[in-house]
């Protein structure tokens, strides 16, 4: 801007310079010539009246010795020349034919002025007619303007340079001037400027922009804040590339998967894993892909879906959840389905195997007693274990933002030892309860089958005349349930597994009391629907003691 206000103020002032110089040297040469003319008219006139009554040629060559710069002609009607003051008369040519002479034998008087052929000089020509019929004609020679010019060249030059310097600074000092208010405009504060009236309108413009784009970043800060929380807080990783396949958001989660901390950078330095590229690639081509990693002892499950950019361009974004739990939980379910299926299997095998005996009438008459005990008892076992599965599948599906209610462990827990002293009493087991009262929040039933099968475990894997001792105390904001009998114990190899669905420690043991393997995962199941824990501390032939810890209610 600033070389176009000096190009335009210099240009101006030079161009103003060369017309004003142009148009003003013709005008007033112009108005030389006028002078000329009268001058040359009013100086014939006068002659002519001074020549009435003297000899013309004598008059004429008088006054031309006091006049060097006008030359004087006389020329008689026929054209010849009778005096010049310049030439010899004799010797001219006949100037019958010259435009002013012409003009004044015919009106009285005539004026033309002729460029000489060097086009630098201009001679004025002014013919009178006399009374006696000679023409008078006075002539003056002077500078055309084209010589005019030529004549002051050097100078004009000289001018047009010191112009052109007066111009140069003139208009870098202008432009300057008016630049200046705009430089240093505060586009910040526009309202605090003090400059030119006429960028009022803008200003309130730009102040209003500034406000509305200051609202928008604001708002945009905002939500890119809540959205960096947001994603930040998800327990999935997640990462978005742009078409080029850079990384233009990370979250936590995803570069704990990775173990990088970059928050920019290309995919191929997240992770070099095959399967990985393949998948964000083929996302960038515009394919959805799903692949699973096992890593750091879990399984991850890693998806990549493709965001339509452009025509044929895409960007990615890749999710990566954690499904070790879902896996291990198909796991369970699928070994569980085939447990299910195997201890269902066993004792209606034996049903149908001893009632086919019968039907049949292979078996004693006197066998038939015993085949039915047998049945009864294949059938008892079966009873047992279906409701177990019953049990377990309820509290699988049992909803753990369910309303509790306040629970006293030591009833509940004084209730379980009478349920079983029939049993106990059977093998001469003693149960003993001790301990003040404990209150949590949960659900009796569920804690009922907790501890009943707690203490039925107890029970069936003592020796005869053993015990089981219920402890009943507070620590800290826990409340603390210990089971401890004095049995067989569990190996330390199988304390991991104890917790597992139809795993026994002992299968002939289990048969013989009767057990389905579920006890223990009831009990585990139970204990985590209330946030609780359970841990077991066990010696071989020395006993085992399970110990329960619930959050206290809160009153």
């Amino acid at each position: 801007m600033k070389k176009r206000l000096f190009h335009s103020i210099f240009l101006t002032a030079l161009v103003t310079l060369i017309l004003s110089v142009a148009l003003i040297i013709p005008v007033l040469y112009q108005s030389f010539v006028e002078e000329k003319h009268s001058f040359l008219e009013s100086e014939a006139g006068t002659i002519a009246e001074a020549m009435k009554n003297v000899d013309d040629v004598s008059y004429l060559k008088a006054i031309t010795a006091n006049n060097s710069t006008t030359r004087f002609t006389l020329i008689d009607p026929a054209g010849k020349v009778l005096y010049d003051s310049n030439a010899n008369a004799s010797q001219m040519e006949n100037h019958s034919g010259r435009p002013e002479v012409k003009s004044a034998l015919e009106t009285g008087s005539g004026s033309v002025s002729r460029l000489s052929k060097t086009l630098d000089e201009t001679t004025y020509y002014y013919a009178l007619k006399l009374a006696d019929g000679n023409v008078l004609r006075l002539a003056d020679t002077s500078r055309s303007t084209l010589g005019v010019f030529g004549s002051t060249a050097s100078l004009l030059a000289f001018l047009l340079v010191v112009v052109m310097l007066v111009a140069f600074w003139a208009s870098n000092t202008q432009a300057r001037a008016i630049l200046t208010p705009l430089n240093n405009l505060d586009l910040d504060k526009p309202m605090t400027n003090d400059t030119y009236e006429e960028l009022s309108p803008l200003l309130l413009r730009l102040e209003h922009q500034r406000k509305q784009i200051r609202g928008q970043m604001a708002e945009l800060d905002a939500q890119k804040h809540e959205f960096e929380q947001i994603i930040d807080s998800m327990d999935e990783g997640m990462v978005i590339f742009d078409h080029d396949g850079r990384i233009l958001t990370i979250n936590q989660s995803a570069q704990r998967f990775f173990h990088d901390g970059r928050t920019d950078g290309n995919y191929l330095e997240l992770c070099w894993d095959h399967q990985y590229i393949q998948t964000v690639e083929g996302a960038l081509k515009g394919q959805s892909r799903e692949i699973r990693l096992d890593r750091d002892d879990h399984i991850w499950q890693l998806m990549a879906n493709p965001v339509s950019v452009d025509a044929g361009t895409f960007a990615a974004v890749l999710f990566v959840v954690d499904i070790t739990e879902k896996a291990n939980t198909e796991a369970m379910r699928r070994e569980f389905s085939a447990n299910v299926s195997h201890e269902l299997k066993t004792p209606l095998t034996s049903i149908m195997g001893y009632t086919e005996i019968i039907s049949q009438g292979i078996a004693k008459e006197e066998d038939v007693p015993r085949f039915i005990d047998k049945i009864h008892d294949e059938a008892a076992r079966l009873l047992t274990l279906i409701q177990d599965i019953i049990r377990l599948s309820k509290l699988d599906e049992t909803d753990q933002t369910a309303i509790f209610e306040p629970v006293d462990l030591k009833p509940l827990c004084g209730q379980v030892q009478g349920d079983l002293a029939k049993k106990a009493g059977k093998r001469g087991v003693t149960i003993n309860l001790s301990g003040g009262d404990v209150t949590v929040d949960g659900l009796k039933p569920t804690l009922y089958e907790v501890v009943f099968n707690l203490v039925d475990n107890a029970i069936a894997y003592n020796v005869d005349g053993g015990t089981v001792d219920l402890t009943l105390e507070r620590e800290g904001n826990e409340a603390v349930l210990k089971v401890k009998d004095t049995g067989i114990g569990i190996a330390p190899e199988n304390v991991d597994r104890i917790f597992e669905r139809f795993y026994r420690v002992d299968k002939s043991h289990s048969r013989e009391t009767g057990g389905t393997g579920l006890g223990l995962s009831i009990v585990k199941h139970g204990t985590l629907i209330h946030k609780g824990t359970v841990t077991v501390d066990s010696v071989p032939g020395g006993g085992s003691t399970f110990t329960l810890r619930f959050p206290l209610h809160k009153a």
